[in-house]
């Protein structure tokens, strides 16, 4: 919050012309009281309506600091090359898995995906190395919102229903509801399963991939921390694998 406060009573950028650079505005130009500050009960501006025009006007033409906010760690938490299309729309889950003590970003992109990825601060909430890319969720359905194009497949909202474990994306003419986890997709599978690492799905007694709910009581096999399948068999598509003791 400190690093916050510090870049927004820092100095403004602007942009003088089209064409020119951002530059930070000199402090002697910015108007008084200083853009951003709120309206103080028993001073001359004791109301945001009696703010000057300059004031009002300088706030609408520069909306930039000229000092970024640091990420913590200093550096990019996720990155991810060789894409096509831009990430606009982020939901966190902060409880996923069956202890609610994981974390799972869901990036929505510009042509109608979702990027989902397990999140693994280490203790003092700075950047690890360990962030994992679980999958890529496929969210426009051309069947259901009626055309197939990029204009179509803007997203334009994205939203986490804790309630029913899904995303509900809103496009120009649909809103679709897509699953937080896919876990059918290793359901005979017991490798594949738990070296998915996602916190929504684990290895359950009646040998399927199973979804696990917050606070669930059935025996499960999970490695959301590491992955490790060293102990387990390769899947041929047909067999069940059982965990060796």
């Amino acid at each position: 919050m400190e690093q916050l406060a510090g870049v927004f009573d820092g100095r403004f950028k602007e942009q003088k012309s089209p064409e020119s650079i951002w530059t930070p505005v000199p402090d002697e130009v910015v108007p008084k009281p200083r853009p951003g500050g709120c309206a103080i009960q028993g001073t001359k501006f004791n109301s945001s309506n009696s703010f000057p025009d300059d004031m009002l006007t300088f706030v609408k033409t520069h909306p930039l600091m000229d000092e970024a906010v640091p990420s913590l760690g200093q550096r990019p938490w996720i990155v991810r090359t060789m894409v096509r299309y831009q990430l606009n729309k982020m939901v966190v889950d902060t409880n996923a898995g069956p202890y609610g003590n994981q974390t799972v970003l869901f990036l929505g992109s510009s042509r109608g995906t979702i990027l989902k990825f397990l999140v693994t601060p280490n203790r003092d909430n700075t950047v690890t190395n360990s962030n994992v890319f679980l999958e890529e969720l496929e969210g426009y359905n051309p069947d259901r919102c009626g055309t197939d194009s990029p204009q179509a497949r803007q997203l334009l909202s994205l939203t986490l229903d804790r309630i029913s474990h899904s995303l509900l994306l809103a496009f120009p003419s649909c809103v679709i509801k897509v699953p937080v986890a896919r876990c059918q997709l290793y359901s005979r599978c017991m490798k594949n399963c738990i070296a998915s690492r996602d916190p929504y799905c684990g290895w359950t007694r009646g040998s399927t991939c199973s979804f696990l709910r917050a606070g669930t009581r059935l025996p499960f096999e999970q490695d959301v921390e590491h992955g490790n399948t060293s102990h387990l068999g390769d899947c041929d598509g047909k067999s069940k694998f059982l965990l060796q003791q």
